[in-house]
């Protein structure tokens, strides 16, 4: 479920728990175009807990992140995985943070691939794009080279709070949200 939370009708926070997808995506989007308007001063929190999902529906969500003048805070409680690492390190630079018993994890795009062997090209083709548009991302946003990523991602690469922060998947361990130093909180 997302959902917009106001404590003190102050409070900007968007919930992404369990998995990503089209309807997520949709709610999340319609959610942070509500907060930039609502008031482009104040900062946005992004409190994430997933498995992952569908990486269209997450690039289509770290878009709606970039377009705003807000700074978007990312923070993971619990579980950041697959396409919701993606959103993690997806945060304003310097406002990535986890608790210090979450759980980050990364691996190489999949893809159920059925049906005649012209559409298996096809969409092997566009797994192959996608996987590329991720690797670049991630190089990009994070500490790791092209190289490292490459041997991380042979397998579901499971990281502690500690190792993402070694890692530059996070800015930040936090233990509260005063820890975040959010505008207009």
């Amino acid at each position: 479920m997302i959902d917009i939370k106001a404590v003190d009708n102050k409070k900007r926070a968007i919930y992404l728990m369990g998995d990503i997808d089209e309807s997520k995506s949709e709610a999340f989007i319609k959610s942070i175009l509500e907060l930039e308007l609502q008031d482009p001063t104040k900062d946005i929190v992004v409190i994430i807990d997933s498995y992952g999902g569908y990486i269209d529906s997450m690039w289509a969500m770290l878009d709606a992140m970039n377009m705003v003048t807000c700074k978007v805070h990312t923070i993971c409680i619990g579980k950041a995985m697959s396409c919701g690492q993606l959103m993690l390190i997806g945060g304003a630079d310097g406002c990535r943070y986890a608790t210090p018993n979450s759980r980050i994890m990364m691996h190489e795009i999949t893809s159920g691939v059925w049906g005649k062997i012209s559409d298996i090209q096809n969409i092997t083709k566009e797994s192959t794009r996608l996987d590329s548009q991720m690797r670049k991302f991630i190089v990009r946003r994070t500490n790791l080279t092209a190289k490292q990523l490459g041997e991380k991602l042979r397998h579901d690469f499971f990281m502690s709070a500690q190792e993402a922060l070694k890692l530059g998947f996070i800015d930040k361990i936090v233990t509260k949200f005063s820890d975040l130093k959010l505008k207009g909180w």
